[in-house]
């Protein structure tokens, strides 16, 4: 299962590039996190690993920049302690000028019972990963405000609609 997104900003890839690498900055654009610490010494690059802390649920996840192509291309692996995994990547193309294509791609993996619930996934997954490239591309555009608001309301909305209802 892959999903992927694309849009362009009139930003140089080198500033989106920095901009994605300091996973630190995530909480600006996905609310869903309210902190991102990066965990060891030296510079961000391949190899460093980030500390997602959630915001509704007591929850944590660590991923880490297995690719890390400055100017080009950022890849990560995550662990979500739950049966389904994570990774993605972010590739940058420069259009010339001021101007970069951002290509968001994340792969979930389910395992063991969440192997089952693979429609659901779909679905749910796609949708996120559309609104999350929607938020990044206003993030990085400089435009993002408070629209997170409204884009948590439908996830939540989305979640609900999936569940079962209770007889």
């Amino acid at each position: 299962m892959r999903f992927e997104s694309e849009f362009v900003v009139e930003r140089p890839a080198e500033e989106v590039f920095a901009d994605l690498a300091d996973a630190r900055r995530m909480p600006e654009w996905m609310p869903e996190f309210v902190s991102v610490e990066k965990l060891g010494d030296g510079p961000i690059g391949c190899g460093t690993e980030f500390c997602c802390k959630a915001a509704r649920r007591p929850a944590t996840w660590t991923f880490t920049w297995s690719e890390y192509v400055p100017g080009r291309r950022l890849a990560w692996e995550g662990d979500l302690k739950t049966p389904v995994q994570r990774r993605g990547s972010y590739t940058l193309v420069r259009n010339g000028g001021e101007s970069t294509t951002v290509r968001v791609a994340v792969e979930p993996r389910p395992r063991g019972p969440a192997r089952f619930i693979v429609p659901l996934l779909k679905a749910f997954v796609g949708r996120h990963v559309r609104r999350d490239a929607e938020r990044l591309r206003r993030w990085l555009g400089g435009a993002l405000g408070g629209a997170w608001l409204a884009d948590a309301a439908e996830v939540f909305d989305a979640v609900a609609a999936a569940l079962p209802v209770a007889a």
